[in-house]
């Protein structure tokens, strides 16, 4: 779905740099490089290219990103990051205020609605939100997309310092490969939405391993579909996608 909607999904990829129609990306915590001119693993990838650092390098960022699930402590920290001004557009085009966020997010925590979310961490600070939820159980989502079964994303990087630097695509593959699938081993496909005019966020997801599915309009909003596999054929076969660096 795209977009902040009252039906406990957001979009991932976001406009104005927002993931879904949300938006995406963090803030560098005085990461240092090592000596010799050799990164550090969390180096950002801004740093790293400052640095002289071979592109083959930038694969060190997406590693050192983890991912925990929201917690009733981290509401405070949610509410201002939707109140950003850069995930306007995308994401929450509303001011939001504590009351209502806890009232949408702590049934997440809690478990009592079908959607969970994560932050994504670098340094072991946050700098994003993500979310992910079975399509069969929000069936006004699954008519949009059609009886396909899968699990759908919505996401936003926080940090406005951290945009731009590769690790949305870095932090969307991670969460596919090391949360989504582990969570919902039975499902095959991954989906996201995106508002049209979202170019950097479609992006985002095709450097993720996401392609192109259709069009379509939702909340009189034109979107487009994307997805992903959980297996890939090899030999004949399927196996699991390998973990994807940056």
């Amino acid at each position: 779905m795209v977009g902040e909607v009252d039906r406990a999904r957001q979009r991932s990829a976001g406009k104005s740099n927002s993931m879904g129609r949300e938006t995406k990306e963090a803030p560098a915590e005085n990461l240092r490089l090592r000596q010799a001119g050799a990164p550090s693993p969390t180096a950002t990838l801004g740093e790293e290219r400052a640095a002289g650092v071979p592109v083959a390098k930038e694969s060190r960022v997406a590693q050192a990103i983890t991912f925990r699930s929201l917690s009733e402590g981290d509401l405070p920290r949610l509410t201002d990051w939707l109140n950003r001004p850069h995930l306007r557009r995308f994401y929450q085009p509303a001011a939001i205020t504590r009351e209502e966020v806890t009232a949408k997010y702590l049934s997440r925590i809690r478990g009592d609605v079908p959607t969970r979310s994560h932050l994504a961490l670098l340094a072991k600070e946050p700098f994003g939100y993500l979310q992910c939820y079975r399509n069969v159980d929000w069936p006004d989502w699954e008519a949009v997309i059609g009886p396909a079964g899968g699990v759908s994303i919505d996401l936003f990087i926080a940090e406005p310092s951290m945009l731009g630097r590769g690790l949305g695509r870095s932090m969307l593959r991670g969460y596919v490969d090391q949360v989504v699938f582990p969570m919902h081993p039975q499902e095959q496909w991954c989906w996201i939405g995106h508002d049209a005019e979202n170019g950097a966020a479609r992006a985002c997801s095709e450097a993720a391993g996401f392609t192109y599915v259709r069009d379509y309009v939702e909340d009189a909003v034109r979107c487009v579909l994307l997805r992903r596999p959980l297996l890939a054929p090899d030999h004949g076969g399927f196996d699991r996608f390998p973990r994807l660096g940056g």
